[in-house]
């Protein structure tokens, strides 16, 4: 018996890619931003399942692989490569990146949130950073292992911003999920499905209310069994 191919299902799937140790070089003038199409262009060589190659286009329709470049998907998180560290703004606010292109040049320009706004961040010395961007994946394309290219289950930042959070959460009936033990930051919150990444932006397979999840079978297109692996990665100011 000849069974369907992955490749013959069109389904897609957001997965995180690891970019490690590239390096910021300050020489005279506070960097913004930094081109990284080359970075990309090599993570993106073995960046498949099995170390299979995959396409290097930013994502722009639904029937398209490609990198997360759309704004409210391009965020990505920054971590000293000598420290494994997040990095601050020195006014205790995380500071991360948002990857977009432009004529297929790839650029990676620095933020922070200061009092709810976002706020331009420079770089004023060198230094190699490690950081994770959004792929959206096609099925038999889609790593195995999604969910542990995640960088860490527990990342104290230290100045007052928030810990970083990752816990299983059992699915108690269909479509039912349990509570979370902390009160996330409900922007930063993700699930992982079967090591499948979710996500609350719109339409949004889920909604965040305090500790409490509300699936969306209608907007995830799938129901979720009590034999579902559920993980969920967010930050809490509660710890």
């Amino acid at each position: 018996m000849t069974l369907i191919q992955a490749k013959q299902i069109k389904k897609r799937f957001d997965a995180y890619v690891p970019m490690n140790n590239v390096s910021l070089t300050y020489v005279a003038t506070p960097i913004a931003s930094l081109n990284v199409t080359s970075a990309i262009t090599a993570v993106l060589a073995t960046a498949g399942d099995g170390g299979k190659a995959v396409p290097i286009q930013p994502w722009s329709t639904s029937t398209q692989i490609g990198v997360r470049t759309v704004a409210g998907t391009n965020k990505v998180e920054l971590f000293n490569h000598a420290t494994q560290k997040k990095f601050n703004d020195g006014h205790g606010n995380e500071v991360y990146g948002k990857i977009t292109e432009s004529s297929w040049t790839y650029t990676l320009t620095f933020y922070s949130m200061i009092n709810g706004t976002e706020t331009a961040y420079s770089f004023t010395a060198s230094v190699a950073i490690d950081c994770e961007f959004l792929y959206l994946f096609d099925l038999y394309r889609c790593p195995a292992n999604t969910q542990y290219h995640v960088r860490r289950s527990y990342d104290d930042l230290s100045n007052g911003w928030g810990t970083l959070i990752t816990e299983d959460v059992d699915v108690t009936a269909l479509n039912t999920l349990a509570d979370l033990w902390y009160t996330p930051v409900t922007w930063s919150t993700m699930l992982f499905v079967n090591h499948v990444g979710e996500d609350t932006i719109a339409p949004a397979s889920f909604t965040v209310t305090g500790k409490a999840l509300t699936w969306s079978s209608s907007n995830a297109w799938y129901d979720l069994d009590t034999t579902d692996k559920v993980t969920a990665r967010y930050t809490t100011l509660e710890i």
